[in-house]
């Protein structure tokens, strides 16, 4: 089971805090501000670059890091892979779906007869190859 994101950085945070000698120096507003302003970071990046951009902040820091050092060291280098499900019975694990009715992203009406396909719902797109 996956620790709560609360939690997840209330544990960073300390020790982050012990790194620097800040531990018991913090004021529960500096805790609460950093605990809000690295969870929408981490909303935005994700974790696992949060935790890596983190630590290269740390790394290179001689105090205790800000959200922009610690942003300004999250990896941009990821892919995008696509996943899809091959035992999806809407697109028989092609990621792909015939549709007969609506219209085509140029805007016109979809040919009953011949169809178009368009990208079934079991198609994501996930970051992977972060350095």
């Amino acid at each position: 089971m996956e620790t709560s994101l609360h939690d997840w950085l209330k544990k960073l945070l300390e020790q982050t805090a012990a790194a620097f000698g800040k531990t018991g120096k913090l004021t529960e507003l500096e805790i609460e501000s950093h605990l809000r302003a690295w969870a929408d970071l981490v909303h935005k990046v994700g974790r696992l670059r949060f935790e890596r951009g983190l630590q290269r902040a740390i790394s290179r820091s001689e105090f205790f890091p800000r959200l922009g050092a610690i942003e300004s060291h999250v990896s941009t280098d990821v892919k995008l892979v696509g996943k899809l499900d091959p035992k999806c019975p809407a697109c028989r694990g092609t990621g792909w779906e015939r549709v007969f009715s609506g219209r085509t992203v140029g805007g016109k009406p979809v040919d009953r007869k011949v169809g178009a396909v368009r990208r079934c719902s079991c198609y994501t797109v996930e970051a992977i190859g972060e350095r």
